[in-house]
Formats: C-alpha cells, structure tokens, sequence
C-alpha cells in the first residue's frame, strides 16, 4: 500500500498555494495529519511536512533496517540551512504547540548549544521528526489493520 498523496488543492485569495488533503484520502491519513498538527491550526509547513514524509514512506523507508535511523537521517535532512529561513519559521511557530512541543524534546534530548541558530535548527528538527513519526506510525498501523482484513477475509 503506497501513501495517499498530498497535493496543492486550490490557490487562496492572495494567490498562494494552499496544502491539503485529497478529498477521498482515507481516514487514517487524516487523523495523522490532524494529530501531526499537535492541536495547532492548519499549517501550510506541517501540511509540507506531512506530504514529503509520506514520500519518504513511499520511496526510501524500506532502505533502511532501523526505523530510528531512518527518521533521525530523514529530519535531519529537512531542516532549513539558511539562517533567514530558520528564523522565519520561528517566528512561525513560536506561539504553537510544535513550537512547545519541540522545545520540550529539546529539553529530553538534552542539548547545551548556545548558538541561537543552532538551537533553532535543533527545535526545528525536533518538530520533523515529530511529524515524520506521527506519520510513519499511523501509516504502520493503517498496513496492519489492512493485512488483518485480508487475513479475516481469505477463506
């Protein structure tokens, strides 16, 4: 089973590409998504967060053996590099539940960086992998619950 897509639905009034479901997307999806948004509003960026790691389900999970591994390396590789950017999504986030939600990983993971541009690239990465879980787990589980439904239904 591949991951439903995510896809540019419409354009809003100011002419900018809003992320959202498909409509037919099935329920799991949604509720990953939802539960992705940690409680938050819709959000364009987690909306993007969202779509590129069910790529990354679709196209590179099956490469590596450890699941850890493969969403450290994959968040890793999704946090911004450019210091306007980084700082951006701060100002974003920084009244939201990710935001909080990444600041309390932060916290468990234990980092000391006293360069502001580094602890937010740490809180950013926190919030990805966050995302990149959510989705991964519901998307393991929805694999499940359809193996289970094809077993019920063999004769």
């Amino acid at each position: 089973m591949s991951t439903p897509k995510l896809v540019t639905y419409f354009t809003n009034d100011n002419e900018r590409k809003v992320w959202c479901l498909v409509p037919d997307s099935p329920q799991w999806l949604h509720d990953a998504v939802y539960a992705a948004h940690q409680g938050d509003g819709p959000n364009d960026w987690i909306y993007e967060e969202c779509r590129a790691a069910c790529n990354f389900i679709d196209h590179d999970l099956d490469g590596y053996a450890d699941a850890h591994d493969a969403v450290a390396e994959y968040s890793d590789g999704r946090v911004d590099i450019y210091t306007k950017d980084l700082y951006q999504w701060q100002a974003d986030f920084c009244c939201t539940t990710t935001y909080a939600a990444a600041e309390d990983s932060l916290s468990d993971i234990g980092s000391d960086s006293d360069k502001a541009e580094k602890r937010v690239q740490i809180l950013q990465y926190c919030a990805i992998e966050y995302i990149a879980q959510t989705m991964i787990s519901a998307h393991t589980a929805a694999l499940a619950e359809e193996e289970d439904e094809d077993e019920s239904e063999a004769p």
